[in-house]
């Protein structure tokens, strides 16, 4: 046995370090618990409410509404083929079934913070088309009302830290 182990073996042997480790996980537990029951880690508030999405069909160009029930039976469906029940919508789970088409042709639209209207990214489109992205494209600026969402966010967000 080299010195260390036999270090070791001292001090992790006998009554005084049981009885450190008992109490040092003893106190852990206490503190986790009164960290739960009080609060002290902040109040997470997770908003797990589904909420009406809106979509636009590329092929009919109409826009259309799936509900939180759509969401939940869309979700299920995924979840009975074997998918992930997670409603991605990222590659090829971007698009999502038109009712005017059938067929996967239905693109999330975004909300402008600013006038509150619908629309769809110039990004989405070129992705839909199978387009090279500009850098043009890359910035979500609101057709209505020329906001540019990313400036939007970086502006309100500052406001409320002060």
């Amino acid at each position: 046995m080299s010195n260390i182990q036999k270090i070791i073996d001292k001090l992790t042997s006998g009554a005084k370090m049981q009885y450190i480790l008992i109490g040092t996980l003893g106190l852990v537990i206490v503190i986790s618990l009164l960290s739960v029951i009080l609060g002290i880690g902040g109040k997470r508030k997770i908003n797990s409410e589904l909420k009406d999405m809106h979509f636009f069909c590329m092929e009919t160009e109409k826009e259309f509404v799936l509900t939180p029930e759509d969401i939940k039976k869309m979700i299920e469906g995924k979840r009975e083929a074997g998918a992930p029940p997670i409603l991605g919508m990222m590659g090829p789970e971007m698009f999502v079934e038109s009712p005017y088409t059938n067929q996967k042709t239905g693109v999330l639209m975004k909300e402008c913070p600013n006038c509150k209207k619908y629309f769809v990214p110039e990004s989405i489109k070129a992705t839909y088309y199978e387009e090279t992205l500009t850098k043009k494209q890359m910035k979500t600026v609101c057709p209505h009302c020329g906001t540019n969402l990313l400036e939007w966010y970086k502006k309100n967000r500052k406001k409320k830290k002060k």
